[in-house]
């Protein structure tokens, strides 16, 4: 997939969401012409810092939910889409899913992995 200007800020900061909460780790990731698909590792002992107001991209993370972390990733590069001038509008909510065993997260690693193979029998190619 080669990546527009918005889908290379999504991918830089999807990168950063570790630096924004400690108790998160990255696994596959794959951005789509209209969507993304991405998981994320919860770690629950660890803390999660909560940045300074007004100097970081990342605001409003009190807590450390899958909500918060996705709200504050979209948050994130909306504001940067708009400050670059560029178009960009997030659909209003995500699909989550809890992957409770092994062969669980092989098999959803692996669709994200797919997903550009595919992208030509999607619904909304063009």
């Amino acid at each position: 997939m080669l990546l527009s200007q918005i889908g290379e800020l999504a991918m830089k900061l999807w990168q950063q969401i570790p630096e924004h909460f400690s108790n998160v780790q990255l696994a596959e990731f794959v951005i789509m012409p209209n969507h993304i698909h991405g998981l994320l590792t919860l770690l629950p002992d660890r803390a999660c810092p909560v940045p300074t107001v007004g100097t970081n991209r990342y605001q409003n993370i009190g807590r450390k939910t899958l909500s918060a972390i996705v709200g504050s990733y979209k948050a994130a590069v909306s504001r940067e889409a708009h400050r670059l001038d560029l178009t960009f509008v997030w659909q209003p909510r995500f699909y989550d899913r809890i992957l409770r065993s092994r062969q669980e997260y092989i098999n959803v690693a692996q669709y994200i992995l797919d997903n550009p193979i595919n992208w030509e029998r999607d619904e909304f190619y063009e």
